[in-house]
């Protein structure tokens, strides 16, 4: 299964986040959560590819844990906060 041309379209779009009132702790200190918002257009245009292509999807922002939750016939899509404060989907996926 080629993920990247599944899903490569959708690397570097921004997504709407709603940012939380209260810190998680991340390994290394704490930082703020971001939420993804719903509906969002491009979140809601990646779920609808997933399930054409039959993926159980999860999208992770930074803050979110994926370990406490292993699931290896799930496709883990991530969030990252770029320099000026956006948050875009990720072009990198990971099983689990």
């Amino acid at each position: 299964m080629d993920l990247k041309k599944i899903f490569g379209e959708f690397a570097g779009r921004e997504i709407e986040t709603i940012r939380a009132e209260s810190k998680v702790f991340n390994g290394g200190g704490y930082t703020w959560r971001a939420q993804k918002h719903n509906p969002d257009p491009t979140l809601s245009q990646i779920y609808d590819t997933a399930a054409t292509n039959q993926i159980n999807l999860r999208i992770l922002t930074p803050a979110e844990v994926a370990s406490w939750d292993y699931d290896s016939d799930r496709l883990n899509m991530r969030v990252v906060e770029k320099d000026d404060g956006r948050w875009v989907v990720s072009d990198k996926f990971e099983w689990g």
